[in-house]
């Protein structure tokens, strides 16, 4: 039941979205003669449509379960009205090209349907969607890792929380993940020699890093979304003469990354300057529609701290608790990661997307060759892998869609575009990645849990401060303040004040350091007003004295903070 429950939800996000693209579509006479791009063009639209009018909503401290509902019906209008335009897409795709799709993302839907264990979800994006969803409003939360930051994909979590659940807001990051796939296809079929849509789209839907952030409440898929569609509308508007109205998409689609998340800016910069050097006149529909779609959430978090890039540049804006460097996330070290046996190399490194970059960076240089229309995309693709290429390899998740689809389009014409060739290519490349995904992940998660008996004992297996969580709310503690070190990915879990974090007002540094000192220690976690110490087996450090060891779990131990007089 709760896989048809969530598949019908994801069914119902896409055709919802696909209604309310086509809306703005018509509103902004975005033309196309390919209906798999104008579809593919709507999905991505509508999710940014939905997200903004949701953040009007927050803005007005509105964002409750009846307006959500209200937004839904009128998306459910539109959709309504351009249905049997999707579905007369539907039965003209190839099958083959559906199986890739729909075949291809169905172990990230099923894995999806697990509660939520990936640690970004659980520190900041869902903690963020959750107090959006009980305030109504958009506020500005010292608690969570970072208070305040572009959020587009946080508000449409919250409005999951608010009609469904947690399961429905890591399904909008399928969904992102599948919109995404479904435009490499649509970039290739626009190609007069580009046949290798579908093994692009088999790459991208097999990689374990994409397979990962497709099923969990995180923003890549989301962020990537919005790039490759932002890269689809240049293409377009450059087949189009210039049409200012592809201008205004590429402007949507550039605003959406960035109201996504900073790196997104990236790609403002990159298409504002391509505009401005290939076609000025077009360069004010595609600010303007830029500016309505990325401002508000920079003016938005300049309101709240005085830096409409905030933690960053402090140097500039002032200084901050948080006071991160725009290279906060260095993780390069050497290209492989290392590893304690061959299972667990093979798991790191295959998702290390720097090595996959390098992989296919040599067919999809051949493939530029090919088809000139991919050569400014694929060029923004490469200069945005330089700029974070020593940064967490998430973030270069964005470049592989250009990677992939350059490197099927190379593929495609040294086979000579031979479509059995081509589908067991895809085939392969589908199976191998989703074997791994399910071997070293999928299997060792057990059944779906159906109940919330089976939610709990799943969510205690695989976050460690959970079990103690729970046994300070049904002890009396329930909604209290816990100050946690080491226990970051749970904050989502707790429904009172959870602090501690390497950064922030209430960082470790500030702590740590007077462990061994009972009363100052007590002192000044009494001063953040926590109640409770919680320390999972994650921190390795000196563990506090005089301090009421409560209880223990297997993985964290929980002490009473004494008032302090």
């Amino acid at each position: 039941m709760i896989v048809f429950m969530h598949a019908v939800a994801l069914a119902i996000l896409a055709l919802l979205c696909h209604g309310g693209g086509r809306a703005v579509m018509d509103a902004l006479r975005i033309r196309t003669a390919g209906d798999a791009t104008r579809a593919v063009v709507a999905s991505g639209l509508g999710f940014g449509a939905l997200g903004m009018i949701l953040f009007a909503c927050g803005s007005l401290g509105l964002l409750t379960r009846a307006a959500v509902l209200v937004v839904l019906a009128l998306f459910a209008l539109c959709a309504a009205r351009y249905a049997s335009e999707l579905r007369s897409l539907i039965v003209r795709t190839p099958p083959g090209i559906l199986l890739v799709l729909l075949g291809g993302s169905a172990v990230t839907f099923v894995r999806a349907l697990y509660p939520p264990t990936g640690p970004d979800a659980g520190m900041y994006h869902l903690p963020f969607a959750r107090l959006f969803a009980e305030t109504g409003s958009l506020g500005y939360a010292e608690t969570i890792r970072f208070p305040v930051f572009p959020q587009l994909n946080e508000v449409i979590f919250a409005a999951a929380l608010l009609v469904a659940d947690d399961l429905t807001a890591q399904l909008t990051q399928c969904y992102c993940m599948l919109v995404t796939a479904a435009a490499i296809v649509a970039m290739a079929r626009g190609g007069e020699r580009s046949r290798g849509g579908a093994l692009a789209a088999a790459i991208w839907l097999g990689m374990p890093l994409v397979f990962f952030l497709g099923s969990q409440a995180y923003v890549d898929c989301g962020l990537t979304m919005t790039v490759t569609l932002a890269f689809l509308a240049w293409i377009e508007w450059r087949a189009s003469d210039h049409a200012p109205a592809w201008a205004a998409a590429l402007g949507a689609f550039t605003g959406m990354a960035a109201a996504t998340k900073y790196h997104g800016l990236f790609f403002v910069a990159w298409f504002a300057v391509a505009i401005l050097v290939t076609r000025a006149r077009s360069a004010a529909a595609f600010a303007a529609a830029l500016l309505v779609v990325g401002a508000p959430w920079y003016l938005r978090i300049a309101a709240w701290t005085g830096n409409p890039l905030f933690p960053y540049f402090t140097s500039l804006f002032g200084a901050n608790d948080w006071g991160l460097n725009l290279d906060a996330s260095r993780h390069l070290g050497s290209l492989t990661v290392p590893a304690r046996n061959p299972d667990e190399w093979v798991l790191l490194n295959s998702h290390n997307v720097r090595l996959w970059i390098l992989a296919l960076a040599p067919p999809a240089i051949a493939g530029l060759f090919l088809d000139r229309r991919l050569r400014v995309p694929f060029a923004a693709a490469v200069a945005y892998a330089i700029a974070v290429w020593s940064l967490d390899t998430r973030f270069l998740i964005v470049t592989l869609p250009l990677f992939a689809l350059g490197a099927s389009v190379a593929v495609a014409a040294a086979v000579r575009q031979n479509r059995i060739v081509l589908a067991i290519a895809g085939a392969l490349v589908l199976v191998g990645g989703h074997a791994a995904n399910i071997r070293f992940d999928v299997r060792y998660l057990g059944p779906i849990p159906r109940t919330s008996g089976e939610r709990h004992a799943f969510l205690q297996r695989q976050i460690a401060a959970y079990a103690a969580q729970r046994v300070i709310a049904g002890s009396g503690g329930a909604g209290k303040t816990i100050y946690a070190l080491r226990c970051e990915n749970a904050a989502y879990f707790w429904r009172g004040r959870y602090l501690g974090d390497w950064f922030g007002p209430y960082r470790y540094d500030r702590v740590v350091p007077f462990i061994g000192q009972p009363d100052r220690f007590a002192q000044i976690l009494r001063g953040f007003g926590a109640e409770y110490l919680l320390v999972c087996d994650a921190y390795s450090g000196p563990l506090p004295n005089g301090l009421e060891l409560l209880f223990t779990t297997p993985k964290a131990r929980v002490y009473r903070i004494p008032s302090v007089h």
